[in-house]
């Protein structure tokens, strides 16, 4: 009897294993939002740049060009997590040749995006995607922290006059407009293509005016909109 209740006990052990095998549920990356950061290597996007500096009161330098960013090697970690080599290059017009004038890597595991910029770590999206998450884009470098958050999950979003249905922003730094200052870092992703438009504004205002109108004393905009992207 001992015997046939080992049996039966290791018959059952077996079962209980394999259907606890069975049963695990895979990661559903629609769900999570991984498509809002599609990477692979050949995947591009292509940008046009306009960067304005505003030396002082009446004077800026402008300067109009476009980006290409491009996946172009990874590597897979033991953990299942991935490392993405990224090439920069610019051009200033559409009918030259891309220059290489920047590399970076991208981290991405089943809960950050971490983006090295001159080799110092930023967390640019946090998994899940969900309306009025926040994380600490500093957590992984020397820098105080820095909150990001984001917003308007699967708005409709309008870049370079092209609609784009399903998109997310990440507000990186914000202060509404006053006679004193405005503030603006956001980055919009879409579905399935990634980055979409950038912004980055930052305005101190001539005081003279005050209360009369925006005289742009110093500071900087800089606005980055795809205008195409794909897989070579």
């Amino acid at each position: 009897m001992r015997i046939i209740a080992k049996i039966f006990f290791y018959v059952f052990v077996l079962l209980s294993f394999e259907t606890c095998q069975e049963s695990v549920i895979p990661i559903n990356e629609d769900i999570l939002g991984y498509d809002f950061f599609p990477m692979e290597i050949g995947r591009y996007q292509v940008y046009a740049v306009t960067d304005i500096d505003f030396v002082r009161t009446g004077v800026s330098d402008t300067s109009i060009y476009y980006l290409k960013v491009e996946v172009t090697d990874s590597t897979k970690n033991a953990d299942g997590s991935f490392i993405y080599y990224v090439a920069g290059s610019r051009r200033e017009t559409i009918d030259v040749e891309w220059q290489v004038d920047s590399l970076w890597q991208v981290h991405m595991n089943n809960y950050i995006v971490k983006v090295y910029e001159e080799n110092i770590p930023i967390v640019r999206l946090s998994f899940p995607i969900k309306e009025g998450r926040t994380w600490d884009s500093n957590a992984y470098n020397h820098f105080d922290e820095n909150e990001f958050e984001i917003a308007n999950v699967n708005d409709s979003f309008s870049a370079n006059d092209s609609l784009f249905q399903n998109t997310v922003t990440v507000i990186n730094d914000y202060t509404a407009q006053n006679f004193v200052n405005y503030n603006s870092e956001i980055e919009v992703y879409a579905k399935n293509v990634g980055l979409i438009y950038k912004e980055i504004i930052y305005h101190e205002y001539d005081q003279q005016d005050y209360f009369t109108e925006y005289v742009i004393d110093n500071g900087r905009t800089y606005i980055q909109e795809i205008i195409e992207f794909g897989i070579d």
